[in-house]
């Protein structure tokens, strides 16, 4: 059963009672055991290179990659919580999206998720002068 839906006519607050928000979820559901093996295998094939990948390019600029068996890697900047923020700061100015914990003594990390590989390549390239200026 198609619904037609016209974008200009929704309201952008989410409305889970709303005809087409529970058809869209139904159709969501639905596909999911169809791409659910996929994902899975995507991620179970990207993870063995992902921590060796990101662990190489931290060591590379003086960071402590900690060990992972996430889809992420977090990296000791080496100083305090306020050069962590600085270091996400210069990142995100790059268009680079990283994470940081924000409860001491974690929150002197960053935290980097798993990536294609233009993505890794592209914080790779902006981690050394994220890493100078926040250090500046």
């Amino acid at each position: 059963r198609r619904v037609e839906i016209d974008a200009d006519q929704i309201d952008p607050v989410w409305n889970p009672a709303a005809s087409e928000f529970v058809a869209a979820a139904n159709a969501a559901s639905l596909l999911m055991p169809a791409v659910e093996p996929y994902f899975a295998g995507a991620v179970r094939r990207a993870l063995p290179d992902l921590e060796p990948t990101l662990a190489g390019i931290a060591r590379t600029n003086g960071l402590v990659p900690l060990p992972s068996a996430t889809n992420f890697v977090t990296m000791d900047c080496g100083g305090d919580g306020a050069l962590a923020r600085r270091v996400l700061a210069e990142l995100v100015a790059r268009d680079i999206f990283v994470r940081m914990p924000f409860v001491a003594p974690h929150d002197r990390c960053i935290r980097v998720s798993a990536g294609l590989e233009p993505d890794l390549a592209a914080f790779a390239a902006a981690l050394p002068a994220a890493l100078a200026m926040a250090r500046a």
